[in-house]
C-alpha cells in the first residue's frame, strides 16, 4: 500500500514538471496572462488534472465531473476555473518574492530533493522515473526553487503581521461559525421505525457504540458509528443542524436525510476562543495573506482568454 501511495506523490511531482517544460505561447496557446508573465492552456490542464488524480483517489468519483452544480455550471469547467485562479495567484506571489529578494538556498534545495528521493523508495527508484518520463534533475530542482519560494513569500507576509489577541478575539467573535467544532456518533437505518426502535433500546440503556455495529448501515458502523470532529459546512445539513444544537451526551429523534434517517449522539463541542486559539490564529493569518494576494491581482492587468471574445 506504501509503494503504491509513493508511485502517486512521485507521479504528481512529475506532472508539475511537466507544467514548466510547456514552450507554445502563442495567443491561441494561452490561458491567461499575469502582466507579462503566461499561462498556457497546457499548463492549465496539468494542473486541472493533477487537482482531478487528487480528488478522484480521496473524495470523488469520475461521474462527478460532468455533474451540474446549483449555479448552472458543470463541475469540471467549475474546478478548471478554480486552478486556473490559483496559478494566476501564484505567478502575482512570484514576482513579489523576486522584488523582496527571496531565493532557495542550495541547502533547502537539496533538502527537498533527498525527500523526493525517499519518498520515491531511493535514489535508484528515484533517477528511473526521471527517466521514465524524460524529466531531468535540473528539471525537477525548478519545481522545487518554486515551492520553496512560495513559501518563504507567504512566510515573509505572515511575519510582518502585527496580530494582536484582541484581533484574534474580533475575528472569531464574528467567524465563529467556522470553528466551532462538534464530535458525534450515529447510527443510520433505512425507516423511521427502525429508527425509533432502537431510540428505545438507547433509552433502555443499551450501548450505543454496539447498537451501531449491528444495526447500522453506515460506512463507519464498524467504528460504532464515531464521526470525528467537524465546523458547520462539512456535513449534510440535515445532519449539522441537530449535531450542533443537541446537548453533550444527549441522543437525537430521528433525522430524516436522503441516505435514511439517522440517529445522533453528541460526543463532544468545542466552542470557546481560548480552546480554538491556534485554529483562528491560523485562519487570521491566511485570511490576511489572501487579503494581500487580492490587493497584487487588483493592481495586475490579467488577462483571461477564455473568456475573451
Amino acid at each position: 500500500m506504501g509503494i503504491i501511495k509513493n508511485k502517486f506523490i512521485f507521479m504528481l511531482i512529475i506532472l508539475i514538471v511537466f507544467s514548466f517544460l510547456t514552450g507554445c505561447t502563442s495567443k491561441d496557446d494561452l490561458a491567461a496572462k499575469v502582466n507579462d508573465e503566461v499561462i498556457t492552456n497546457m499548463e492549465l490542464e496539468i494542473h486541472f488534472n493533477i487537482n482531478k488524480m487528487v480528488l478522484e483517489s480521496t473524495m470523488v468519483g469520475p461521474d462527478y465531473w460532468t455533474k451540474e452544480r446549483e449555479d448552472g455550471k458543470i463541475n469540471e469547467d467549475a474546478m478548471r476555473e478554480a486552478v486556473l485562479q490559483v496559478l494566476i495567484r501564484e505567478k502575482l506571489q512570484i514576482k513579489e518574492a523576486e522584488k523582496k529578494g527571496i531565493i532557495a538556498n542550495e541547502e533547502e534545495i537539496q533538502n527537498r530533493i533527498n525527500e523526493m528521493k525517499e519518498v520515491s523508495g531511493g535514489e535508484e527508484n528515484f533517477k528511473r522515473y526521471l527517466h521514465q518520463y524524460g524529466v531531468s534533475e535540473e528539471n525537477i530542482e525548478d519545481v522545487i526553487i518554486r515551492v520553496i519560494i512560495l513559501g518563504k513569500y507567504r512566510n515573509s507576509i505572515i511575519s510582518e503581521l502585527a496580530i494582536t489577541e484582541e484581533n484574534l478575539r474580533q475575528f472569531f467573535n464574528e467567524n465563529k461559525e467556522n470553528f466551532i467544532k462538534v464530535k458525534t456518533r450515529h447510527i443510520l437505518v433505512s425507516t423511521e421505525e427502525e429508527a425509533r426502535e432502537i431510540i428505545e433500546e438507547l433509552n433502555e440503556g443499551k450501548d450505543f457504540s454496539e447498537l451501531a455495529e449491528q444495526k447500522s448501515i453506515a460506512p463507519n458502523a464498524a467504528m460504532g458509528g464515531m464521526l470525528d470532529y467537524f465546523i458547520m459546512g462539512q456535513v449534510i445539513n440535515e445532519y449539522e443542524e441537530v449535531a450542533f444544537s443537541l446537548e453533550v451526551e444527549n441522543i437525537s429523534e430521528p433525522v430524516k436525510t436522503d441516505d435514511g434517517y439517522y440517529i445522533i449522539q453528541l460526543i463532544e463541542k468545542i466552542e470557546e476562543f481560548e480552546d480554538l486559539k491556534e485554529q483562528v490564529n491560523a485562519k487570521y493569518e491566511e485570511k490576511k495573506f489572501n487579503d494581500k494576494i487580492e490587493e497584487l491581482k487588483s493592481k495586475a492587468d490579467i488577462k483571461i482568454y477564455s473568456q475573451e471574445e
